[in-house]
């Protein structure tokens, strides 16, 4: 599976001959990431992201996730994810996370408007949601740039090196994104 969001960036199925160079990427990100990441400090080695890489074919085969490496001309630049992906209720949440030196160049955004197309348009998803933590300005702020709504504050959301952590839930649904000429 390949996704094309621009000449420079595109988004690939997770690949276990990717283990190596994902886990350099976490390996040289590892403090900015595990600021926000409960699973950072849990990924010591390649073996890690292996084994990790293994579980999410599991899911995938159950329809549950959907995990894609972003590549920027190439080169590794981080993962986005579909999870939680409930086809009986047409929804799903969406994960990200990019290497420390791509961040701020637009390449979440984009990489997140055609994982959103393609949830909507392929997996006939109705609601997308982006949970990120409320002092994670960087994150929520891609979500409102996408136009996703505000539903409230998950409190103590997420646990992140042992401290509990207020989570933003943002939503979108299917006729939002269609109706919004802002991406068009």
């Amino acid at each position: 599976m390949k996704i094309k969001v621009s000449d420079e960036i595109t988004l690939h199925e997770l690949s276990l001959k990717s283990a190596e160079e994902i886990f350099r990427s976490i390996d040289d990100s590892r403090e900015i990431l595990r600021k926000w990441l409960f699973w950072v400090d849990e990924s010591k080695s390649v073996k890690d992201t292996e084994d990790y890489i293994k579980s999410v074919h599991r899911a995938r085969s159950a329809r549950k996730e959907l995990v894609l490496e972003i590549r920027v001309k190439g080169e590794f630049a981080g993962l986005i994810s579909m999870n939680q992906i409930d086809l009986v209720h047409n929804k799903a949440e969406i994960g990200y996370w990019l290497a420390q030196n791509v961040v701020g160049k637009g390449i979440m955004t984009r990489s997140c408007m055609a994982l959103i197309d393609y949830a909507f348009d392929e997996l006939k998803l109705n609601k997308i949601q982006i949970r990120c933590a409320l002092d994670n300005i960087r994150s929520w702020k891609i979500a409102e740039n996408l136009g996703f709504s505000l539903e409230g504050i998950e409190r103590q959301g997420e646990r992140v090196r042992g401290i509990y952590m207020n989570l933003k839930v943002y939503s979108l649904l299917k006729s939002e994104w269609e109706g919004n000429q802002k991406f068009e």
